[in-house]
C-alpha cells in the first residue's frame, strides 16, 4: 500500500536483508532513517526491491492526471510576508556574535567550575530561522492559497466530481499555543492572524540553548543586553515590521477557512486529520476558538467519514497526513456515491 515503510518496521525487514550488513547494529538502522528522512527511506526501499530482496506492487497511473496549477494571490500580501522573512533573517545573522559572546563566557564559567575536562560540553547555541524557514514559506504559501482551493472545489462540484483537499499544515499546536498563551476558552473570540505566526518565529530566533559543564541544558530568551546594539537594532527593526503590517487578508487557518466558505456556498464538508484546536467562523466571518471532541479524532470516527463521503452524505473532504493512507476513496462501482474524485 506503500512506496516505503516507516523507520520502526523496515529494521524488521533489514534484519533478513544486506541491510543488516551496512549498520553496525540493526537498532541504529532506525535513528538512521529517521535522521535521514522521506529522500533516505525512499532510496533504501529503492535499493531492496533493485536487489530483489523485496517486492513492491502499485496500480498504473495511466490516464491520471497530475498537474501544477498556478493561482493568482495578493501580490501586496505576498510582498508584506517576504519583506519581514528578511527582517527576521537579518536580526538571525546579526545575533551570531551575541551567541558566540555567551557561548565562551559559558565556557569559562564552566571551567572554573569544574576540576575536570568536561568543560567541553558547556556552551550556548541557537536555532537559525533559516532552518525554519522552509516551513514558514509553506505555511504562509497555504494561507495565500486558501480561497483558490474553496473556488477549485466549487468548480469542481459544478462539473460532477467530488473534491479531497489535501493539507500539509493544521495550524493546530500554533492556535493551542496561541489560545493557551491569551487564556482563552473554547467559545471565546479569537483575533489572529499569521503575522502572529511569523512574530513567533522572531521570538523562537531569540531563543537560545544554554548547555552546562554537566551536559544539563535549558532554554531561555537572550536579553537585550545579551545582544549586540547592531542585533538589538535587527530585532527591533523585524518587530516594527511585523507590528505595522496588516495580514488579516489572509485565513491562518486554511482548513477552517475552506470548510466556511463551502459551507457557505450549501456543500458538505468535513475532514480527516487529528488537531484538535480550531478557529470557528461565524455566519459573519468573526472568529471564534473552539477545539474538537476526542470523538472526532478516533480512529472509528475516520472509517464513518470515509463512508459518508464514498455513501454521497458528504460532498468535500479535507486531510492531512492522517488521512493518507489506510483509507479508500477512490471512485468505485461498490459505493453509492460514484462521480469522480478530485484531488487540490
Amino acid at each position: 500500500a506503500t512506496a516505503i515503510k516507516d523507520p520502526a518496521v523496515m529494521d524488521l525487514y533489514a534484519r533478513r536483508s544486506d541491510a543488516a550488513e551496512a549498520v553496525a547494529s540493526i537498532e541504529s538502522l532506525q535513528r538512521t532513517l529517521k535522521a535521514g528522512g522521506v529522500p533516505l527511506q525512499q532510496m533504501m526501499a529503492t535499493k531492496f526491491v533493485a536487489s530483489g530482496q523485496m517486492l513492491r506492487r502499485e496500480r498504473s497511473f495511466e490516464n491520471v492526471a497530475f498537474q501544477a496549477k498556478v493561482v493568482p494571490v495578493d501580490r501586496d500580501v505576498a510582498d508584506n510576508i517576504s519583506a519581514i522573512m528578511r527582517a527576521i533573517s537579518q536580526f538571525d545573522l546579526a545575533k551570531e556574535k551575541a551567541v558566540a559572546k555567551l557561548s565562551k563566557e559559558l565556557k569559562k564559567e564552566a571551567k572554573a567550575a569544574s576540576e575536570d575536562s568536561s568543560i567541553g560540553q558547556a556552551g550556548a547555541r541557537s536555532t537559525n530561522f533559516t532552518s525554519l524557514m522552509n516551513n514558514a514559506i509553506d505555511q504562509g504559501l497555504l494561507c495565500q492559497k486558501a480561497e483558490a482551493a474553496v473556488q477549485e472545489a466549487i468548480a469542481a462540484i459544478e462539473q460532477g466530481q467530488k473534491p479531497v483537499i489535501a493539507v500539509a499544515n493544521t495550524m493546530d499546536a500554533f492556535i493551542g499555543q496561541y489560545a493557551e498563551d491569551n487564556g482563552l476558552e473554547p467559545g471565546d473570540a479569537i483575533t489572529i492572524s499569521f503575522g502572529d505566526v511569523l512574530s513567533r518565529y522572531l521570538e523562537r530566533s531569540r531563543d537560545v540553548t544554554i548547555k552546562d559543564h554537566e551536559g544539563n541544558m535549558t532554554r531561555r530568551r537572550m536579553t537585550d543586553d545579551e545582544l549586540t546594539d547592531a542585533a538589538l537594532a535587527a530585532y527591533e527593526n523585524a518587530r516594527e515590521i511585523i507590528d505595522s503590517t496588516d495580514l488579516s487578508a489572509i485565513p491562518l487557518s486554511s482548513i477552517d477557512y475552506i470548510k466556511w466558505r463551502l459551507t457557505q456556498a450549501g456543500f458538505r464538508v468535513d475532514e480527516i486529520t487529528g488537531r484538535h484546536n480550531i478557529i470557528d467562523y461565524t455566519d459573519t466571518g468573526e472568529q471564534g476558538y473552539a477545539r474538537r471532541s476526542a470523538n472526532e479524532t478516533k480512529p472509528q470516527a475516520r472509517v464513518e467519514i470515509v463512508d459518508q463521503f464514498n455513501a454521497g452524505q458528504i460532498d468535500v473532504l479535507i486531510l492531512n497526513r492522517a488521512g493518507a493512507t489506510g483509507i479508500n476513496l477512490h471512485s468505485s462501482e461498490k459505493f453509492a456515491d460514484q462521480r469522480q474524485r478530485h484531488l487540490i
